[in-house]
């Protein structure tokens, strides 16, 4: 093999290899599918209207970011509202962090929220139901909420115990989950032994 060639595969091997170098490292700054916000929105709230017009559900939160990769949008200290059609109070949700993830094919509109969990629906007679708990995922359009985490329900006059729980919220009937290390327990409270949250 002559010096001349030598030197042109040796030349032709360097810039390859800066080429597969540059690509590589420049991939993460310039890939499209990276995960960062291409939206955020500070003390936002957005609302939900019925075909009506009446409102169905609004959230409000600190901070918003919304993710193209995924199509979710995370949220820090959210609260959201379910106003439902039926003249129930509404039910207002609170906690510490959270995400939207947008209807699918098969997945209606979803609202995960989790650390320091408080739901709360308060009626003006002074009766109420609250719910505590680490995580709870909202399907707004529905009304409905679930944890499989531990729950704490209070209402009036009683607090339920429980491993997990479903609750339709527009009509608000609960069913309530147990496990080994957690069974279904509810004690009933003299009015004047309850405190109201909130």
């Amino acid at each position: 093999m002559s010096r001349a060639t030598l030197v042109a595969v040796l030349l032709l091997l360097a810039i390859a290899t800066s080429n597969f170098i540059d690509t590589q490292s420049g991939s993460s700054s310039t890939d499209p599918a990276t995960h960062t916000p291409d939206l955020y929105m500070i003390n936002a709230a957005i609302t939900q209207f019925s075909p009506i017009g009446q409102p169905q559900h609004d959230i409000a939160a600190i901070r918003m970011n919304h993710y193209p990769l995924t199509n979710v949008t995370t949220l820090t200290a959210p609260d959201l509202n379910l106003y439902n059609q039926t003249g129930n109070a509404p039910w207002q949700i609170e906690a510490t962090e959270g995400r939207m993830l947008p209807k699918a094919l098969l997945r209606e509109q979803t609202v995960e929220l989790w650390d320091d969990v408080l739901a709360l629906q308060a009626r003006r007679d002074g009766e109420f139901i609250s719910i505590r708990t680490e995580s709870l995922r909202v399907l707004p359009d529905s009304d409905y909420a679930e944890t499989q985490d531990r729950v704490i329900i209070d209402d009036t006059g009683s607090r339920t115990v429980a491993a997990g729980m479903q609750a339709f919220l527009s009509t608000n009937r609960f069913v309530f989950d147990s496990d080994d290390m957690q069974r279904v327990h509810t004690i009933l409270l003299p009015r004047d032994q309850q405190d109201r949250p909130g």
